[in-house]
């Protein structure tokens, strides 16, 4: 190890010392930074699912609606259909 003039050794020491600090606090510093883009990424995936699911639900709900709706519509023709039967067997009569 060469020495810079007039420099000791406790001095190097400290210029170590502090380099590998240094070094350390970069390497937790990106640590967090990796672990907020996770929690970010997990947190944009929970948006997702919950907006997937919300218009699922959405969907499905539509679709019972108009089930429903053609379920009336078809009783509803059913019943005049049944009339129409009556009036003319009335006028048979």
């Amino acid at each position: 190890m060469l020495l810079p003039k007039g420099a000791t050794i406790g001095f190097v020491f400290e210029e170590e010392e502090e380099e590998e600090e240094e070094e350390e606090e970069e390497e937790e510093e990106e640590e967090e930074e990796e672990e907020e883009e996770e929690e970010e990424e997990e947190e944009e995936e929970e948006k997702k699912k919950k907006k997937k699911k919300k218009k699922k639900k959405k969907k499905k709900k539509k679709k019972k609606k108009k089930k429903k709706k053609k379920k009336k519509k078809k009783k509803k023709k059913k019943k005049k259909k049944k009339k129409e039967k009556k009036k003319k067997k009335k006028k048979k009569r």
